[in-house]
Order: structure tokens, then sequence, then C-alpha cells
């Protein structure tokens, strides 16, 4: 398997469409005249994904005080997500990289260690994208509970990483 690519600050990153918990075809377009936080998890219902889910849940309204919006990002189906977005009552878009296209593009897809195995698979990450779609942040492999402070910590700055 090929390995995934890297993204660099500054530069522009893959725009996608995918559809989200309703079925609908949500592109990064849509957004490109705001912030992006885009982060990609393993699986809906998964503890360290639920973890992650709920530090953006906590803080989606600093976070939406810095005209940023959240897409998380799994494999999991629309109706897993609209699922897991009513139970958790998650204020933000969950979308579907069934194929894992998205992840592989963002450099969110690979190999890590689980319990002495190596799996290949999503890579837990974050990236805060600019407004015109330009990345600001990247962070693989970034611990669940961490990745929503790390996020907003970069968009209160707003400077480069």
């Amino acid at each position: 398997m090929p390995r995934s690519p890297r993204l660099d600050p500054g530069n522009w990153v893959p725009e996608f469409s995918a559809e989200d918990e309703q079925g609908r075809l949500v592109s990064l377009g849509d957004f490109a005249e705001r912030w992006v936080l885009l982060y990609f998890y393993v699986a809906d219902g998964r503890p360290g994904c639920e973890a992650q889910a709920l530090g953006y849940r906590r803080l989606f309204e600093e976070i939406r005080a810095q005209g940023a919006v959240v897409l998380a990002m799994s494999a999991d189906p629309p109706a897993s997500h609209a699922a897991a977005k009513a139970r958790l009552a998650l204020p933000f878009t969950l979308l579907t990289d069934e194929r894992h296209a998205i992840a592989q593009a963002y450099g969110a897809w690979g190999t890590r260690m689980i319990l002495g195995e190596t799996i290949t698979g999503v890579l837990r990450s974050h990236f805060v994208i600019m407004p015109g779609c330009r990345l600001m942040e990247a962070r693989v492999g970034v611990s669940a509970s961490d990745s929503a402070a790390i996020a907003l910590e970069t968009l209160q700055g707003r400077a480069f990483s």
C-alpha cells in the first residue's frame, strides 16, 4: 500500500465531497470562506472516538466563536453517524469516507500498533484549514482527549505550526 501524503502548512488541502449523517452531499468547498476543523476518527461507538467527539462538543461554542466549523469523518455509513450524533448530542457534521480515499489524501491513513499487532487504518488526526482551503495545522496521531483543545489553540493563535 502506498504511503499517505503529508500536507504542509500553507499548501492547498485536497478538495472532497462526502455524505453527511442525513445522506446529503457536503463538500469542503461549501466552507471555502470559513475556518474548518476537520478531524478523522476510527469508528462511531469506540471509546476513544467518542472521547474525541465529546471534546469537540465541549469546545464547540468557542470554536464557533472563532468563525470555524467542525467536520468529523470516518468510514461509518450515514445511518451510524445519525445514531452517534443523536446519542452524543453532537452539534457538528459527521461525514462518511467509506473507501478511505479522503483519509488517504489527507495522510490520515496508515499503520499503527494496537496491542502488539500492526493495523492499517485511520490515524486519529485533525486538520485546521484556513479560509481559501489552505492548511494551517495537521496533527496526525493526535490524542483523542487533546485533539479539540489543540485545534482550538491553533485557531486562537492564527499562526502556522
